[in-house]
């Protein structure tokens, strides 16, 4: 179950320490309208980092945290009573580079790929996302890395999102 809040819910699916979490539910709180924030992350330490910053902000039913897998969180958030209005799906670091041959480098310490089972950006984690998110709501996706958001926004396209590019900044 998803922690009790506002409505309506948006979800940070791996969350590290929650700054994104935090920062929305502190504006959110200022301006008073009602947004529950929910990040969730297999890190304890994550965690239990966030939760101790939302306490000592005093964010309340503002912010929530949960140690548990985004597949989890999505299937909570589906089964919750408020609208889930948006989910964020960031993937700083790009997964492991196929081996094809030995002069291929990759990180050993990364997902083999998109099917792999730490990467958030895998097809059927955006097919959960898509089952969740209320209708009109939004997914929003994050990589640093130009081959792991071209796979990303080629999986959401197939979990039947469309796709509209950020606003650049000026």
């Amino acid at each position: 179950r998803l922690p009790r809040g506002g409505s309506p819910l948006v979800l940070d699916l791996g969350c590290g320490f929650g700054v994104g979490v935090l920062t929305a539910a502190a504006a959110s709180r200022r301006d008073g309208d009602g947004t529950a924030f929910v990040g969730c992350d297999l890190s304890p330490l994550g965690v239990a980092f966030a939760r101790g910053v939302a306490r000592r902000w005093r964010l309340g039913d503002s912010a929530a945290f949960m140690h548990t897998d985004a597949a989890s969180a999505l299937a909570a958030a589906a089964d919750d009573h408020r609208p889930l209005a948006s989910a964020l799906i960031a993937c700083p670091t790009p997964y492991a580079a196929a081996a094809a041959d030995s002069r291929s480098s990759g990180n050993s310490q990364l997902p083999e790929g998109l099917e792999s089972d730490g990467f958030l950006g895998q097809p059927r984690l955006l097919r959960a996302a898509a089952k969740a998110i209320a209708p009109g709501g939004t997914l929003l996706l994050s990589s640093n890395a130009e081959d792991v958001a071209v796979r990303m926004s080629e999986a959401a396209l197939a979990a039947g999102f469309g796709l509209r590019p950020a606003a650049a900044s000026s």
